[in-house]
């Protein structure tokens, strides 16, 4: 059982060293020429990640989830080849599309073939407290090598990242194959629209939590991806970028590790409230700052969005029904990139063109603001 614990980490923390992430838009835009061609790689990945979820769905749905992880893993693998390598848009489009596969058959999954190997309720949630801070112990290491990687050799952080795919495969097959559950906590090809309608009835208070949760983390990662511009324009050296998206992801893994233990002290419906304020506070300041201090804003955001992931597959896990679970499983991740996709490019292209910080940060997330006020009347402790 511990070594089953500590091979399922394992697997969460290289399938997500990757050391391409702090350099990515930039590497993009250098093979491009284009900012706005490089935003439009970025809105590709976010489409691609929706339009492939529930084709996914039925991978894990007809071959168990082990195997969708597998061959996510595996996919992730030939993907950072192909970024690193590829010299055209068309190239790059492939690369990305192949990455954002890679990520709807690993998200979601990964959480439900937790919750089947350790179908105890404690248990998971410790585990997925804890798998969820080894995810950003794999970014936060990869931030840390990426950059300086980049400059020795700019195939490196893609070589290494692809090396890191192919270490998560050997975890994996070292583990089980899961029970039954595996085939119906992934479930989404399966469950038509009518059939989710009645799952859902019980839980409309979590599916509208689910809603703007899921429209909060994509905004934050809509801002992630204009924190190397952002931080350009106030002054920050470039070569310091790497140390403060270590710090960031350092902070996320803090905040997974956390996130257990907050809510048994507080309960979920203020421990929301309170950080739907601060992340509108950080998002309207953003739209002001012009000194260094701007550089802490991506570790306070990433922080919140460390807590935020675990915590809502724990609220999604209590449901008692299977197919439910699955279905709010599915619906948070599609909605998440749904956002994401449509935020990304035009938040980025305007931030990174026209520099209109005020504008865009202050009504990019401003509506986050919203979100106490959902935590207290929607959601139960």
């Amino acid at each position: 059982m511990t070594q089953r614990r500590y091979q399922y980490i394992a697997y969460r923390l290289f399938s997500n060293t990757a050391f391409f992430v702090p350099i990515l838009v930039l590497h993009i835009e250098s093979k491009t020429g284009s900012p706005t061609l490089a935003f439009a790689l970025i809105g590709i990945y976010g489409v691609s990640v929706f339009a492939t979820e529930i084709p996914t769905g039925l991978i894990a749905d007809s071959f168990g989830l082990r195997s969708a992880l597998v061959v996510g893993s595996l996919l992730s693998a030939i993907a950072a080849c192909l970024l690193g390598t590829a010299t055209s848009f068309g190239a790059l489009a492939i690369g990305q599309i192949a990455l954002a596969t890679a990520l709807s058959l690993q998200s979601g999954a990964d959480s439900a073939y937790l919750f089947a190997l350790f179908p105890d309720n404690k248990l998971y949630e410790s585990l997925e407290g804890s798998s969820t801070s080894a995810k950003y112990v794999g970014l936060f290491i990869s931030s840390v090598a990426g950059s300086v990687l980049y400059v020795l050799d700019p195939r490196l952080p893609f070589v290494l990242s692809a090396l890191a795919s192919l270490l998560a495969v050997a975890c994996l097959v070292k583990l089980p194959v899961a029970n039954s559950l595996e085939r119906i906590d992934k479930g989404h090809f399966k469950v038509t629209f009518r059939q989710a309608t009645a799952q859902l009835q019980s839980s409309h208070s979590l599916l509208l939590l689910l809603f703007f949760a899921a429209l909060s983390l994509a905004a934050l990662s809509s801002i992630y991806w204009s924190y190397q511009f952002y931080l350009e324009s106030i002054g920050v050296r470039p070569e310091l970028f790497g140390t403060i998206f270590a710090m960031a992801f350092l902070a996320s893994s803090v905040g997974a590790a956390v996130a257990k233990k907050v809510n048994q002290t507080f309960g979920y419906r203020k421990t929301f409230a309170a950080l739907g304020i601060l992340i509108g506070t950080v998002a309207v300041l953003m739209g002001f700052v012009r000194s260094g201090f701007g550089a802490f804003f991506p570790i306070i955001t990433q922080s919140i969005s460390g807590y935020m992931s675990p915590t809502l597959r724990i609220l999604i896990q209590q449901e008692s029904q299977p197919r439910t679970r699955a279905t709010l499983l599915s619906l948070e991740s599609m909605l998440h990139r749904i956002f994401m996709s449509g935020t990304v490019f035009g938040m980025g292209y305007l931030i990174r063109e026209y520099n209109l910080f005020a504008m865009m940060m202050g009504l990019g997330l401003g509506f986050l603001l919203i979100l106490p006020a959902f935590a207290l009347v929607v959601l139960k402790e």
